[in-house]
């Protein structure tokens, strides 16, 4: 995740996708996988597909109650700051894990 990371960094966003999207294929299991890539998607610019990667950590079942608020609260702010309109199921389970993480 880290070289991964670094790509994007030096702009090579692109390479650093694919490293996460191997990452994700070969590591399905890792938690902090999903929750990093869509923090790398949100800075290279992706809102949408980072919007649908934070979607898809809160819906995962069995993950740590940390890990999910976390989630929660960057897609919360990502959404007040990119003005993006979540539905209303998503709306609701941040708000739940938000004020009972």
């Amino acid at each position: 995740m880290d070289e991964a990371d670094y790509l994007g960094e030096m702009g090579r966003w692109e390479e650093g996708r694919k490293e996460y999207e191997e990452l994700l294929a070969s590591i399905p299991e890792n938690p902090f996988i999903p929750l990093r890539f869509a923090s790398f998607l949100q800075r290279s610019g992706k809102i949408e597909e980072a919007t649908r990667q934070y979607e898809n950590v809160l819906r995962q079942e069995g993950l740590d109650p940390e890990l999910l608020e976390m989630a929660a609260e960057e897609l919360d702010e990502m959404a007040d700051f990119y003005d993006l309109e979540l539905d209303p199921q998503t709306r609701e389970l941040i708000e739940r894990l938000i004020a009972n993480p």
